[in-house]
Order: C-alpha cells, then sequence, then structure tokens
C-alpha cells in the first residue's frame, strides 16, 4: 500500500493532486483546516490548523497513528498549504500574525519533514515542498510571504545536501495556478501590492495554469520507481508539453 499525506487538501492543487494519487490506487489523508466535499473510500480528511504549532505536534504524534494503513511500502509528503497573508508593510504585522504565518508556510513543513523521517524511518519515503516564485524574487508587500518561502527553498536545499538515507525530495515551483490563492491576489489593493497589474494580465492572457496539470507531475514524481534524491525545478514547457500528449489535448 501507498500512504499519502497532503497539506492543504480541501481544493486547488491539495485536491487535484489526491484524486490523481486516488485514481493510482493510494490511501491518502488530507490535512487542512477545512474539507472538500470529495469523498472517497480511501481519502480521509483531517481538520488540523496547520498554522498552530501545538495543534499539528499533537495531532500527528497521537491520532495520525490511527490513519496509517498496513503493510505501506512507500510515504509520500506534499507540503502544500500556505497563505500569502499579511499583504503590506513592515510596520503593521503583529507578533501573532507572523507566529501564525511562519508557522503555516515554513515551520510546519519542517516539522513534518522530520517527523515523517523519524516515523517512518527505512520505508520509500518522497517529500515534494510547493515553493514559488516568491522564494527567489522579492515583492514590495510580501515581505512575510517571500521570505517564508525562501525559508522553505533553504530547508528543501539543505537537505538535498545531506541526502538523508530513504528520502527522495522535490523542491517544486509550479508557477502562476489558476487557484483561489491567485484570485486572492488579483483581489488586493495596488497600494499595498504594486506588483498586482503582472498577476492580472497573468489571468487576462489565459497563461495561469491549469491545477490538473501541476497535479500530473506530483503524481509522477511520487509514482517513480527510482526518483532522484533531490530536485528542484519550476514547472516548464516541456512538462506542459508532456502533459497535453498524455491525455491528448490539443493547446
Amino acid at each position: 500500500m501507498n500512504f499519502a499525506i497532503i497539506t492543504g487538501s480541501s481544493s486547488g492543487l491539495g485536491l487535484e493532486a489526491a484524486k490523481l494519487l486516488l485514481d493510482e490506487g493510494w490511501y491518502v489523508l488530507g490535512v487542512s483546516r477545512s474539507q472538500a466535499e470529495f469523498t472517497h473510500e480511501r481519502f480521509v480528511q483531517q481538520k488540523v490548523d496547520l498554522s498552530v504549532g501545538q495543534e499539528v505536534e499533537s495531532f500527528f504524534q497521537s491520532s495520525f497513528n490511527d490513519f496509517i494503513p498496513n503493510n505501506i511500502k512507500r510515504v509520500a509528503l506534499l507540503n502544500n498549504a500556505g497563505t500569502i497573508d499579511p499583504v503590506g508593510p513592515i510596520n503593521e504585522f503583529s507578533m501573532s500574525q507572523l507566529q501564525s504565518v511562519y508557522t503555516l508556510n515554513l515551520i510546519t513543513p519542517v516539522w513534518l519533514m522530520s517527523h515523517m523521517c523519524r516515523q517512518f524511518e527505512g520505508i520509500d519515503l518522497r517529500v515534494i515542498n510547493i515553493s514559488s516564485g516568491a522564494a527567489t524574487s522579492a515583492y514590495e508587500g510580501w515581505l512575510v510571504y517571500c521570505s517564508s518561502k525562501a525559508g522553505l527553498k533553504m530547508a528543501s536545499s539543505v537537505l538535498g545536501e545531506e541526502e538523508y538515507k530513504g528520502l527522495s525530495l522535490y523542491d517544486f515551483s509550479p508557477g502562476p495556478m489558476d487557484t483561489k490563492m491567485q484570485h486572492q491576489v488579483r483581489s488586493l489593493d495596488r497600494e499595498r501590492f504594486p506588483a498586482i497589474q503582472k498577476f492580472l494580465d497573468l489571468k487576462a492572457d489565459g497563461k495561469l495554469v491549469p491545477v490538473e496539470e501541476i497535479a500530473l507531475e506530483i503524481l509522477e514524481f511520487f509514482a517513480a520507481k527510482s526518483p532522484e534524491k533531490f530536485v528542484s525545478r519550476r514547472y516548464a514547457g516541456e512538462q506542459r508539453n508532456h502533459y497535453l500528449s498524455r491525455f491528448n489535448i490539443q493547446d
């Protein structure tokens, strides 16, 4: 049995990845603050606020064991949950906001990788950390989002250097996807986020990538017989062509 844990599984990329994995026979545990309307006999959803460290630790150190299927041969973790809030100048941030966002975007993903390495030592473990262009490019108003994503990207790179036994890791930047988060970005106040026009143009020009494409890239890494120990890349044209040909889609 293959077992996947997906954070932010109630919608968007997390939900699409869950559906593809279920189609391939995986058992999937979705962890998020809300639940998807989608149901499946091998899809279990658990409400956990991933921005609260104590809540994350409590669940994964206790109840989590009840959801692990028997005779697992491979475990996959998709660190997908994240937020762009708060948006604005640095003099407006409160301690509680910063703790919440850095926990969700950085601390929880890193802790989950640590926990999975301990829990599933000796088992084939695959991890995908969803990165962002904001991890390497500075955007005015996105101090917290950019810095938290940069931190996760560096954590992935360090793990890539360490080559932890049994772990295969993919630092994956999917590019601009057609998701609720992109809609949220386009709804931001221009004065608080001056780069908004770039994201408005991406939508107007039809350049947002469907989440189904990105979910396929996730499936292929998790399902690969012998994946690279560490890979870091942005979703590219050749991957899109592969997606279109696999499903016989005309671009």
